[in-house]
Order: C-alpha cells, then structure tokens, then sequence
C-alpha cells in the first residue's frame, strides 16, 4: 500500500471532525427528547406540530439516536481511512433521511443539503480508503 493512501486528506479531517460535532450534539439532543419525552411532547403539540402520537415519536426519537450512532462510528471509520466507514455513513444516512419522512416535523432542506455535501465530500475521498 502506498504511503501517500495512509495519509488523511485535510478536507477529508474537516468533513470528519464536522461530522463528529454534528453526531455529538444531534446525540445529546436525542437523549435529551428520550429522557424528557413528555415534556418535550407538550411542547411539540403546542408549537410545532399537531399530529403527532407520543408513542410513534418516542420511538423515533429513540431510532434516531441509534442512527446518529451508527452515523458517528461511519465516520470513525474513514476518519480511520477504511472504506467500511463510508458504507456505514451511507446506511446511516439512509437510514436517517427515511426516519425523518416518517417524522411528522420532517425533513428539512438544511438537513438534506448537509447529508448532500457530505456524501459527496466523503464519495470524493472513497478511493484513497482502504
């Protein structure tokens, strides 16, 4: 294997350390819906939206956080420049756009557009993974 591969590009390290403050503070956030449903509930009811079923939220807010995890450990692994990284990424990204369809809040153009760059931030490296 060539040296230059085991090298990490530094637009590759920023998209990785974007990534882990992104999963870090979506993780934390999630942990704070699951723990403190109800009264997150209350609140969505009131000023978010009115359609939504405690049940059907909390176990999205509890599938989300396992997506961001697996999110989070994509990026380890092309943090680590393995190729398996990127197709755990993928799945969780995957993952995480049909979650957030099925949630009544859905998906927002932020949301989407970042999942857009960094894919293909993390596509344009997949070659010099191993």
């Amino acid at each position: 294997m060539n040296s230059t591969q085991n090298i990490r590009p530094p637009f590759l390290t920023a998209f990785c350390l974007l990534s882990f403050i992104g999963s870090g503070f979506s993780a934390i956030f999630q942990i704070l819906v699951i723990i403190f449903h109800n009264k997150f509930m209350q609140f969505a009811h009131q000023y978010a939206f009115q359609s939504s079923t405690s049940q059907f939220s909390f176990f999205i807010a509890t599938a989300l956080f396992m997506v961001i995890l697996l999110s989070f450990l994509g990026a380890f692994g092309m943090w680590k420049m393995m190729k398996i990284g990127f197709y755990i990424y993928i799945a969780a990204q995957f993952l995480l756009i049909l979650l957030q369809s099925l949630n009544p809040s859905g998906i927002t153009i932020l949301n989407l557009s970042a999942t857009i760059v960094f894919t293909a931030g993390y596509t344009y490296y997949f070659r010099r993974m191993h």
